[in-house]
């Protein structure tokens, strides 16, 4: 099937897509997009109007294929543009605060459909109206749609709270009945979800797991990176919070093994990239003396933040015990840039699973300052001395999104046939 020309079409809704900045999640589609002709699928995305993102950046607008189509529907923030002294009202926010473009995408996803006769339909989570869209393009089209939810919308995991959490629970309902085909990232995402409808048959049900770009990391490769070179640098590049991302008790342990900046007599500093916490979580790192060591810095271009991941001697990743049942993306990208990394983690989530199988031993729970100590201060030792364990690069290169976009050209053929997509389109045993 792959290197012939196109002969079939996608329709693709994805709200995450460039120009918007600041979400890993937008790199899912934006690879799809790039990869599927390969495997004779010709994508036609169907996104939002730049205005609707809060952060914007052309970095990657260069990287959509210029013969994949773009379709910009209309819609706000409810925000920013509907807001009055910061407050907005619930019924502008639901499902999510960019509900408003729904009516718009429908009307131009309809006529897409008319136009170009394309054989499925995908949409993409983590923005819940996508998969509004997704059910009401099925509904007036009747093409098969496959429905990339990707992490639980209603599980453990999910903030959804109130109204919302009934609204997400609906749609997940829509999906179970409507969607010839369903995608999660994680296996406990599937099982988490067939556990809340079991009448779906499994054979709709598939994992196809995040994954990072070749491509960007070899460009990425030869950009240079303004870094101490006496110090031992450690990069979270990401968002924190305060509750489900909390650095406190890692600020604490390093209080303890750095009293003053220093580790066995090396400089430490510690770079948190594009966290969108500074203002709540720089007071509380200075009050621990921890001035000099932990550097605020504001996002950048993503292949930039690739080169710094390249270039660290350690990376971080924070996650709570809420997101168990998730991978982030940003743990590929940690994999393939070949560096150490030291996970605060639900030590019994997936991502602590997936750390321990690639021999990634550095693992503490988020919230246990005791627990951190004596693993941070073996992850500072073993990079000193160079025994800290990394992914090799052979292993990594099967997390690109090339190969996962495979997976999904898999799913399309089968639902576009009309068939079921047999376990062996699942990546469940690509490790």
């Amino acid at each position: 099937m792959e290197g012939g020309s196109p002969t079939r079409r996608v329709l693709m809704v994805a709200f995450h897509f460039p120009p918007q900045k600041g979400s890993s999640g937008l790199q899912r589609t934006l690879r799809f997009a790039q990869y599927l002709r390969a495997h004779r699928w010709a994508p036609v995305v169907l996104s939002a109007w730049p205005r609707a993102y809060a952060d914007r950046s052309e970095d990657q607008l260069a990287e959509i294929p210029a013969d994949v189509p773009v379709v910009r529907a209309w819609g706000w923030d409810a925000s920013r543009h509907f807001a009055f002294r910061g407050k907005y009202l619930l019924a502008t926010a639901l499902p999510d605060r960019w509900s408003t473009w729904v009516p718009f995408a429908l009307a131009s996803g309809w006529w897409q459909a008319r136009r170009l006769r394309p054989q499925a339909l995908f949409s993409t989570y983590p923005l819940a109206s996508a998969h509004l869209i997704g059910a009401g393009l099925q509904r007036l089209t009747g093409l098969p749609w496959v429905a990339d939810i990707r992490d639980p919308m209603t599980g453990a995991g999910s903030a959804a709270r109130g109204v919302r959490h009934r609204l997400y629970r609906w749609i997940e309902t829509l999906v179970a009945r409507r969607a010839a085909a369903v995608v999660f990232a994680t296996a406990e995402a599937r099982e988490e979800f067939q556990q809340s409808f079991p009448e779906v048959p499994t054979t709709r049900l598939h994992v196809i797991e995040n994954g990072y770009d070749e491509g960007d990391f070899l460009a990425a490769a030869n950009a240079k990176v303004a870094r101490d070179s006496r110090a031992l640098v450690l990069v979270h590049s990401g968002l924190l919070s305060p509750d489900t991302r909390s650095p406190i008790p890692f600020f604490e342990a390093l209080a303890e093994l750095l009293p003053e900046g220093h580790f066995n007599g090396q400089p430490v500093q510690v770079v948190f990239r594009a966290s969108h916490s500074e203002a709540v979580h720089r007071p509380l790192a200075e009050k621990l003396g921890l001035g000099a060591v932990v550097r605020w810095e504001g996002g950048l271009p993503y292949r930039a933040a690739l080169a710094e991941m390249l270039a660290a001697d350690g990376l971080l990743i924070f996650q709570g015990h809420q997101h168990d049942s998730q991978i982030p993306a940003k743990i590929y990208e940690y994999c393939r840039a070949g560096r150490p990394i030291m996970g605060l983690i639900g030590v019994g989530g997936k991502t602590a699973r997936f750390m321990a199988g690639e021999g990634l031993l550095h693992l503490a729970p988020l919230l246990e300052r005791d627990a951190i100590v004596p693993v941070l201060r073996q992850f500072l030792t073993q990079l000193q001395d160079g025994t800290a364990p990394v992914v090799p690069l052979a292993r990594a290169l099967h997390f690109s999104r090339e190969c996962r976009t495979a997976e999904l050209a898999a799913v399309l053929d089968a639902v576009a046939a009309g068939g079921a997509v047999t376990r062996a389109a699942d990546n469940q045993g690509s490790r």
